[in-house]
C-alpha cells in the first residue's frame, strides 16, 4: 500500500482499469435487466401443495363467526384453499396429512388454510370425518401468483391473484425459481401458455411476454449505485497518495457496483423470491445515498484530507 504513496499515477492507472471493467459489467447488467422478458406478475412458492377440492365443514361455525366478526373468515374452508396446518402441525403433501390425521385422537381439532384469493391465513375447527382424502388434492410443485400488474400482460390474459401455475408452455417445474427460468426462455412479443388451477379448474392462459422496462425501485437503486461509483472515482483519482482515500474509493466502487448489479437477476426481487425483499432493498439503499452525502459533508470539519508534507509541497 505504501508503494502508491510514492507512485500515485500507478494507482490512478490501476483504478482506471478497474473502473472501466466495473462500468462495463454495470452497463451489461443494466441492459440485460431492462430487456429481459416479463409476464408482469409476481409469483412465489406456495406454503403447501394440498389443494381443497371440496368444502370442509367446521364443527363450531357460529362460535368462530362470533369471535372473528368477519363474514369472509367465518365461512367454512372452501374449494381453492390451501391446507397448511393440521392440529398445529405443518403439512404440505398427502403423506404429511395422513401421518398427522393418524396421530390425532380428539374429536375436533384446528386446521389452518391459506385463502388464495385474499392471501390470508384462516383457522377453523373441524373433525377427522370432515377431512377426507377425496377433499384434498396434492398439486405437486406450483407457483402461486401473489400480484398481477393492472393492464399488464398477465392481466390481459386473465390471470388473477391466487392462481396456481402448474405448467408453462407444457413444462413442469420444481419451484418458483425454476418457473422463472422457463419464463426467461420466452421471447418478447411471443405468447407463453400458462396452465393455472383456479377453483379446482385447470385453465390455459396465453400471456404475451413483454420487456421488463425500468421500474422506479430499480431506477432509484441504479442512481444510488452510480452516485457511489462517482464518489469512489473522485476520491481514487483526486487523492491517490492517501491510504484512507484509496480504501474509501475502493469501498465506494464495490458498493456502487453491488447496488447497480444486485437486482439484475430477476429472481432477487421481481418475480420469485419476494416482493418485500425488493422493496426493502430499494428503500434501504435509497436512504443510503443521503446518509453518505451527509457523512461526507460532516467529515469535512472532522477529518483532514491533506498531509503536512503535501501542504508544504504546495506552498
Amino acid at each position: 500500500m505504501t508503494y502508491f504513496n510514492q507512485h500515485p499515477n500507478s494507482f490512478r492507472i490501476l483504478f482506471g482499469i478497474l473502473l472501466a471493467y466495473v462500468s462495463a459489467i454495470v452497463g451489461i447488467s443494466f441492459y440485460r435487466f431492462v430487456s429481459m422478458p416479463t409476464d408482469e406478475n409476481l409469483f412465489a412458492n406456495p406454503p403447501s401443495n394440498l389443494y381443497l377440492t371440496k368444502a370442509i365443514p367446521g364443527s363450531d361455525r357460529a362460535k368462530q363467526a362470533e369471535q372473528l366478526q368477519d363474514p369472509i373468515q367465518a365461512e367454512f374452508p372452501r374449494v381453492g384453499d390451501l391446507l397448511v396446518e393440521v392440529n398445529g402441525k405443518r403439512v404440505s403433501m398427502l403423506h404429511d396429512l395422513e401421518f398427522e390425521l393418524n396421530r390425532i385422537e380428539q374429536a375436533a381439532f384446528p386446521i389452518k388454510v391459506l385463502r388464495l384469493t385474499t392471501q390470508k391465513y384462516l383457522t377453523y375447527q373441524t373433525s377427522k370425518e370432515a377431512v377426507q382424502a377425496e377433499a384434498v388434492r396434492d398439486l405437486g410443485p406450483t407457483a402461486m401468483v401473489t400480484s398481477v400488474t393492472e393492464g399488464g400482460a398477465s392481466d390481459r390474459a386473465g390471470m388473477k391473484v391466487g392462481d396456481l401455475i402448474i405448467r408453462i408452455n407444457g413444462k413442469r417445474f420444481e419451484n418458483a425459481l425454476d418457473a422463472d427460468r422457463i419464463l426467461k426462455q420466452g421471447q418478447i412479443g411471443k405468447a407463453l401458455a400458462y396452465e393455472v388451477v383456479r377453483e379446482n379448474n385447470v385453465l390455459t392462459l396465453h400471456v404475451t411476454i413483454a420487456a421488463f422496462g425500468v421500474p422506479i425501485s430499480f431506477l432509484v437503486l441504479t442512481l444510488c449505485g452510480l452516485s457511489y461509483l462517482g464518489l469512489g472515482t473522485f476520491l481514487g483519482l483526486k487523492r491517490p497518495r492517501l491510504i484512507a482515500a484509496r480504501l474509501i474509493a475502493l469501498s465506494f466502487l464495490a458498493s456502487g457496483a453491488f447496488m447497480t448489479m444486485i437486482i439484475s437477476n430477476r429472481g432477487s426481487q421481481v418475480g420469485t423470491i419476494s416482493q418485500k425483499s425488493g422493496r426493502s432493498l430499494s428503500v434501504g439503499n435509497g436512504f443510503g445515498c443521503p446518509r453518505t452525502a451527509f457523512f461526507l459533508y460532516g467529515s469535512r470539519s472532522r477529518y483532514s484530507f491533506a498531509m503536512p508534507g503535501l501542504s508544504a509541497e504546495r506552498s
